[in-house]
């Protein structure tokens, strides 16, 4: 009942935002996801390449893994508020599946970038992860996460 109140007292004193989140919110709950298990990535490649001098390969692959599972419930229950159970028996595994082709993405991308071109390992690291994130959005929203008509 108070979240219906404070929603509804947001919507009257910040009528624009307020209408311009509500048109967009699967987009900024997307980003906002997104970058949470972006910023978990980050962290842990830093720490792992610089901090304990893991080989940067090494160290972006392990800290996608913690990424992951950060994104999958994330994305599930927040972003795209699908909070049943009854589909997490195959959007798990495809969600891994798209991990995995994700997980191929970045890393080419990392050696592309870093190996060739001469980039900064975070610099790539960034241009890595926005490719990855345009190419999830469309395989979570209407392959995984898609809505069910009852």
């Amino acid at each position: 009942m108070a979240y219906q109140k404070i929603k509804k007292s947001l919507s009257v004193e910040f009528s624009f935002l307020y209408s311009v989140f509500d048109r967009y919110k699967i987009y900024i709950k997307y980003v906002l996801s997104g970058g949470f298990a972006t910023s978990v990535h980050f962290i842990l490649v830093f720490c792992l390449t610089s901090g304990l001098q893991v080989h940067y390969l090494i160290s972006t692959s392990s800290a996608f893994v913690a990424a992951y599972f950060i994104s999958f419930f994330s994305h599930k229950i927040w972003t795209f508020r699908d909070a049943g159970h009854s589909r997490l028996y195959w959007q798990m595994p495809v969600y891994f599946l798209v991990g995995l082709m994700n997980l191929f993405i970045n890393g080419a991308a990392m050696y592309v970038l870093v190996d060739h071109y001469g980039l900064y390992y975070l610099l790539a690291q960034a241009l890595a992860s926005a490719s990855v994130a345009i190419f999830s959005f469309f395989a979570y929203r209407y392959v995984i996460f898609r809505q069910i008509q009852k």
